[in-house]
């Protein structure tokens, strides 16, 4: 088994931490900024020009997620009075 050391930093972990950042606030503001963190990290396909099985599946998990974020970010933003 291979393992990446704690100190590599990668896009998905980083994606992800914005995402449960997002969770755990609690102004709408702050939840706004985390999901916009985690647009910005999840504009690029995953490990584009990859086709393994499990890339297919952490593109699609990823797919999955960035929808509700995007859901969730509207609502932050409506709620904070910007309906651009």
């Amino acid at each position: 088994m291979i393992r990446l050391s704690s100190a590599v930093v990668v896009d998905v972990d980083e994606y992800r931490e914005a995402l449960r950042g997002a969770i755990a606030t609690g102004t709408s503001l702050e939840r706004a900024h985390f999901l916009e963190c985690a647009m910005s990290l999840s504009e690029a396909p995953l490990m584009d020009g990859a086709d393994e099985p499990w890339v297919r599946v952490e593109r699609a998990q990823v797919a999955l997620d960035r929808y509700q974020a995007l859901l969730d970010l509207s609502a932050c933003r409506r709620e904070l009075g910007d309906f651009e």
